[in-house]
């Protein structure tokens, strides 16, 4: 008489699925920032080096932000005066001296120009590709 047995053993990897899907996640997010980052450089007026090289990005949990601390960069990316996007801006010209020429400028204020802001909502489809093509390696 012969009595088979057979077992069954069952592991669970949850823990090594959620680690993979987090580091997964976090390339994405990298990439994109890296992407956006340098979106946002190119979109930064020439002539404001400063702001153009204090551009970065960085990855917090499931998020990626990019940015500048430049002081003045809001003014750069939202406008002033007449010309802000929000519509706040003063609506009356006005005059300021200028240290490096010496001279009183008149103004309206400046356009917008929404580098960051380009930088993030003109290349989804881009950053869609770049989440597909890191999870499709994930399979």
């Amino acid at each position: 008489m012969s009595i088979e047995v057979s077992s069954v053993s069952i592991t669970n990897n949850a823990h090594l699925i959620r680690e993979a899907l987090a580091g997964a996640t976090n390339l994405a997010l990298e990439a994109i920032g890296t992407k956006a980052e340098k979106y946002a450089k190119e979109e930064t007026p020439v002539d404001l080096g400063r702001l153009r090289n204090s551009m970065t990005h960085v990855v917090q949990g499931d998020s990626v932000y990019v940015g500048t601390n430049v002081e003045y960069a809001p003014y750069v990316e939202l406008g002033t005066g007449i010309y802000a996007s929000d519509g706040n801006g003063r609506k009356e010209p006005w005059v300021y001296f200028d240290e490096k020429t010496g001279k009183f400028r008149f103004t309206r204020g400046i356009k917008p120009h929404h580098m960051i802001r380009r930088a993030v909502t003109e290349h989804t489809d881009e950053y869609r590709e770049i989440v597909k093509k890191i999870f499709k390696d994930f399979e």
